[in-house]
């Protein structure tokens, strides 16, 4: 005896307009994904600038001469960010180089 086929699913597609009318579901952001700064505390602009994530990759290019490795300068760039966010920007080493690879690629495609 056969056994039947299962039917495929039927997808149904989206006409233009119809495609403008669904709303997007909106992502709200985890208050542990967000830099918090302490009231009271006057922030000079250049540690604001580290909220940036380009002023992060900024600081440890600049901690570079300061270091006989990436992976050291990176460490002291957490550290003074940790010192006024009481968090680290990365979880790891190895997420850092993964997104300052991204970052870096991006960098030399403009100029």
């Amino acid at each position: 005896m056969k056994q039947a086929k299962p039917k495929k699913p039927t997808v149904r597609k989206i006409k233009p307009k119809e495609a403008q009318q669904i709303e997007a579901p909106k992502i709200l952001a985890k208050p542990t994904d967000r830099f918090e700064l302490k009231p009271g505390v006057k922030y000079e602009p250049h540690i604001l600038k580290l909220l940036d994530i380009q002023g992060f990759y900024e600081l440890w290019i600049s901690r570079i001469a300061y270091s006989d490795t990436y992976e050291a300068a990176y460490e002291l760039a957490e550290g003074f960010f940790e010192s006024y966010f009481d968090r680290r920007r990365f979880s790891s080493y190895g997420s850092f180089r993964a997104s300052v690879s991204q970052w870096l690629k991006k960098r030399n495609e403009k100029i």
